[in-house]
Protein backbone atom coordinates (compact mmCIF):
# COMPACT_ATOMS: atom_id res chain seq x y z
CA UNK A 1 0.00 0.00 0.00
CA UNK A 2 2.93 2.33 0.68
CA UNK A 3 3.91 2.27 -3.01
CA UNK A 4 0.49 3.77 -3.89
CA UNK A 5 1.34 6.87 -1.86
CA UNK A 6 4.95 7.26 -2.96
CA UNK A 7 5.00 6.20 -6.65
CA UNK A 8 7.30 8.64 -8.51
CA UNK A 9 6.85 11.15 -5.71
CA UNK A 10 3.21 11.82 -6.60
CA UNK A 11 1.30 8.67 -5.66
CA UNK A 12 -1.11 6.60 -7.70
CA UNK A 13 -4.19 8.70 -6.93
CA UNK A 14 -2.49 11.83 -8.28
CA UNK A 15 -1.62 10.43 -11.72
CA UNK A 16 -3.57 12.46 -14.22
CA UNK A 17 -4.48 11.29 -17.69
CA UNK A 18 -2.78 14.43 -19.01
CA UNK A 19 0.53 13.40 -17.38
CA UNK A 20 0.70 10.30 -19.55
CA UNK A 21 -1.45 11.39 -22.49
CA UNK A 22 1.30 11.02 -25.11
CA UNK A 23 1.93 7.44 -24.07
CA UNK A 24 -1.76 6.53 -23.76
CA UNK A 25 -2.50 7.98 -27.21
CA UNK A 26 -0.32 5.31 -28.84
CA UNK A 27 -2.90 2.67 -27.97
CA UNK A 28 -0.37 0.13 -26.73
CA UNK A 29 -2.67 -1.07 -23.95
CA UNK A 30 -6.40 -1.31 -24.53
CA UNK A 31 -9.52 -2.99 -23.27
CA UNK A 32 -10.94 -5.30 -25.94
CA UNK A 33 -14.07 -6.61 -24.26
CA UNK A 34 -14.74 -9.83 -22.41
CA UNK A 35 -13.26 -13.18 -23.32
CA UNK A 36 -12.82 -16.60 -21.74
CA UNK A 37 -15.04 -17.07 -18.68
CA UNK A 38 -16.45 -13.61 -19.46
CA UNK A 39 -13.35 -11.97 -17.96
CA UNK A 40 -12.16 -8.53 -19.12
CA UNK A 41 -9.39 -8.74 -21.71
CA UNK A 42 -6.60 -6.19 -21.82
CA UNK A 43 -4.46 -6.24 -24.96
CA UNK A 44 -0.88 -4.97 -25.33
CA UNK A 45 0.49 -4.27 -28.81
CA UNK A 46 4.19 -4.46 -27.98
CA UNK A 47 5.33 -3.34 -31.43
CA UNK A 48 3.97 0.13 -30.67
CA UNK A 49 6.58 0.59 -27.95
CA UNK A 50 9.93 2.16 -28.82
CA UNK A 51 12.50 2.44 -26.06
CA UNK A 52 13.42 6.04 -25.17
CA UNK A 53 10.67 7.50 -27.37
CA UNK A 54 8.95 8.56 -24.15
CA UNK A 55 10.67 8.87 -20.76
CA UNK A 56 10.41 5.63 -18.73
CA UNK A 57 8.58 7.51 -15.96
CA UNK A 58 5.78 8.43 -18.38
CA UNK A 59 5.54 4.81 -19.60
CA UNK A 60 5.22 3.64 -16.00
CA UNK A 61 2.66 6.31 -15.10
CA UNK A 62 0.62 5.41 -18.19
CA UNK A 63 0.70 1.72 -17.29
CA UNK A 64 -0.45 2.41 -13.74
CA UNK A 65 -3.13 4.85 -14.96
CA UNK A 66 -4.40 2.22 -17.43
CA UNK A 67 -4.48 -0.43 -14.71
CA UNK A 68 -6.39 1.85 -12.36
CA UNK A 69 -8.84 3.27 -14.89
CA UNK A 70 -9.10 0.71 -17.69
CA UNK A 71 -8.55 -2.65 -15.98
CA UNK A 72 -9.59 -2.30 -12.35
CA UNK A 73 -12.64 -0.23 -13.17
CA UNK A 74 -14.01 -3.07 -15.29
CA UNK A 75 -13.64 -5.80 -12.69
CA UNK A 76 -16.68 -7.17 -10.94
CA UNK A 77 -15.86 -7.03 -7.22
CA UNK A 78 -18.95 -9.04 -6.31
CA UNK A 79 -17.40 -12.30 -7.56
CA UNK A 80 -16.21 -14.47 -4.67
CA UNK A 81 -12.48 -14.70 -4.13
CA UNK A 82 -9.67 -12.76 -2.55
CA UNK A 83 -10.00 -9.81 -4.92
CA UNK A 84 -13.06 -10.60 -7.01
CA UNK A 85 -12.82 -10.86 -10.78
CA UNK A 86 -9.48 -11.02 -12.58
CA UNK A 87 -8.31 -9.86 -15.99
CA UNK A 88 -6.89 -11.79 -18.93
CA UNK A 89 -3.88 -10.10 -20.53
CA UNK A 90 -2.79 -10.70 -24.11
CA UNK A 91 0.66 -9.48 -25.13
CA UNK A 92 0.81 -9.37 -28.93
CA UNK A 93 4.39 -9.62 -30.15
CA UNK A 94 3.56 -9.75 -33.85
CA UNK A 95 5.58 -7.11 -35.70
CA UNK A 96 7.90 -6.94 -32.67
CA UNK A 97 11.53 -6.26 -33.53
CA UNK A 98 14.80 -5.03 -32.11
CA UNK A 99 13.61 -1.42 -31.93
CA UNK A 100 10.88 -2.53 -29.53
CA UNK A 101 13.14 -4.32 -27.04
CA UNK A 102 13.15 -2.54 -23.70
CA UNK A 103 14.44 -4.75 -20.90
CA UNK A 104 13.70 -2.14 -18.21
CA UNK A 105 10.18 -1.79 -19.56
CA UNK A 106 9.67 -5.56 -19.58
CA UNK A 107 10.94 -5.76 -16.02
CA UNK A 108 8.52 -3.03 -14.96
CA UNK A 109 5.55 -4.81 -16.54
CA UNK A 110 6.49 -8.05 -14.80
CA UNK A 111 6.73 -6.18 -11.49
CA UNK A 112 3.44 -4.45 -12.19
CA UNK A 113 1.54 -7.72 -11.84
CA UNK A 114 3.75 -9.48 -9.33
CA UNK A 115 4.37 -6.62 -6.89
CA UNK A 116 1.64 -4.02 -7.41
CA UNK A 117 -1.41 -5.90 -8.71
CA UNK A 118 -0.81 -9.57 -7.82
CA UNK A 119 -4.49 -10.49 -7.46
CA UNK A 120 -5.65 -8.85 -10.69
CA UNK A 121 -4.09 -11.08 -13.35
CA UNK A 122 -5.89 -14.31 -14.23
CA UNK A 123 -3.70 -15.29 -17.16
CA UNK A 124 -1.15 -13.68 -19.46
CA UNK A 125 -0.96 -15.02 -22.99
CA UNK A 126 1.95 -14.05 -25.22
CA UNK A 127 1.21 -14.45 -28.91
CA UNK A 128 3.49 -14.47 -31.95
CA UNK A 129 6.76 -14.21 -30.01
CA UNK A 130 9.54 -13.73 -32.59
CA UNK A 131 12.84 -15.59 -32.63
CA UNK A 132 14.54 -12.73 -30.75
CA UNK A 133 12.81 -13.93 -27.56
CA UNK A 134 14.84 -17.14 -27.64
CA UNK A 135 17.77 -15.05 -26.36
CA UNK A 136 15.72 -13.02 -23.87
Amino acid sequence: VLWRESLHGIGVNNISKEACEKELAKGKLRYTGRGVENRPVMWIDAHLHKKNEVPPKEVELAAIWAMEHEALGRLDKTIPGSAGETVNLVVDLSQFGRSNVDMDGMKFFAELFTNYYPEVLNVCVIVDAPWIFNAV
